[in-house]
């Protein structure tokens, strides 16, 4: 397909979508579509896309105001499994074997000091008692005086971004 301009004896010539084709050795031009009456710069849009030239780059138009790493993250956990450290650490899944192998893929993902990533879980996951006693991860919970013994721990989960 192209865009032919075919001159008249008028001023304006006509504007012609066209496709050609070979015909018993001879080629032939079949009209799909009459163009005079649209626009010029529409006209010349129509005529780069036929040539496959893109109108618009992908930079102009659309901006990375974020881009959150995916792979590595999943990769982690999924060699902890292929090697069997989650079933080495506790045969059954639990709440602190999670833990564990989250500590463990965090301090793999980025380095630093063991006591990091329970500061960082500290600012978003806070326990606490009835009377309102707060514990971090590692700590242990006890039941303070003047509660009975069979009262059961809350759990007050609030999230604060780390990035704010």
């Amino acid at each position: 397909m192209y865009i032919d301009k075919v001159p008249n004896h008028d001023p304006p010539p006509a504007v012609l979508l066209r496709e050609s084709y070979r015909e018993g050795g001879k080629v032939r031009k079949q009209t799909i579509f009459n163009l005079s009456y649209w626009p010029e710069h529409v006209v010349e849009g129509l005529q780069r896309l036929l040539k496959g030239e893109n109108l618009v780059s992908v930079e102009e138009v659309f901006a990375i105001q974020r881009s959150l790493p995916h792979g590595h993250v999943e990769a982690n956990p999924g060699m902890i499994r292929k090697t069997g450290l989650d079933e080495l650490i506790a045969s059954k899944r639990c709440c602190r074997r999670d833990l564990v192998l989250t500590t463990i893929v965090e301090r793999l993902m980025e380095a630093c000091s063991q006591l990091v990533p329970f500061r960082q879980r500290a600012r978003c996951t806070q326990l606490s008692t009835p009377d309102r006693n707060h514990s971090l991860p590692g700590q242990s919970l006890r039941t303070p005086r003047g509660v009975p013994s069979n009262e059961k721990l809350s759990l007050k989960i609030t999230y604060s971004d780390p990035r704010t």
